[in-house]
């Protein structure tokens, strides 16, 4: 990311700083004084590596901290799938294949979904295969399951609004199987 930054435009590099930190405790300042920002963003699911409420609710906190009054919070988070969280956990489901650059081969991946429904934790294992099946990586994602009414509910008790939002990154498409949700959010009051 820094090095994108520096190849990109002056007048983006004087307005845009990095920091890396903890989105749960996080606490960002100019000078000595919290930085009030007009927008806070939270892509690519980020929200849904939150594992509890209380995590949740910290970040959220931060958010607010941070956000100017007039600031907006946009994120945006995958819709649970019923049908994935029903999954055999033994069994392993076909997802594709995958070109592999180093090896030069397409390779086979497969799903195994673990759900804790107490939880509502998701933990979908990715296995690649060479063509011969050989299992070459297995790795996991783990994401909170959050429904949209209970995404209104977690916001609305950490004193956000919703301005609007957004399915699948676009205008609903009517009949289009509900994937992804997108926010725009700003402080209540």
């Amino acid at each position: 990311m820094k090095a994108k930054l520096v190849q990109g435009p002056a007048d983006l590099r004087r307005r845009v700083r990095l920091r890396r930190g903890d989105i749960r405790t996080v606490k960002l300042s100019s000078g000595g004084a919290p930085l009030q920002a007009e927008l806070i963003i939270a892509p690519f699911n980020v929200v849904l590596h939150l594992y509890s409420r209380a995590d949740f609710a910290r970040f959220l906190n931060r958010v607010r901290q941070h956000l100017s009054p007039t600031g907006r919070f946009v994120f945006d988070f995958s819709v649970p799938r019923p049908g994935d969280l029903q999954r055999n956990p033994e069994r392993r489901y076909a997802a594709g294949k995958v070109w592999d650059s180093i090896s030069e081969t397409e390779l086979r991946a497969y799903e195994r979904f673990e759900y804790d429904p107490l939880r509502q934790l998701l933990v979908v294992w990715t296995e690649l295969q060479r063509p011969d099946g050989t299992v070459i990586a297995t790795e996991p994602l783990a994401h909170r399951q959050i429904f949209p009414q209970e995404m209104m509910g977690i916001l609305e008790t950490a004193g956000f609004g919703v301005v609007r939002t957004w399915q699948n990154f676009a205008a609903p498409n009517p009949g289009e199987p509900l994937d992804s949700l997108a926010f725009e959010c700003q402080p209540a009051g």
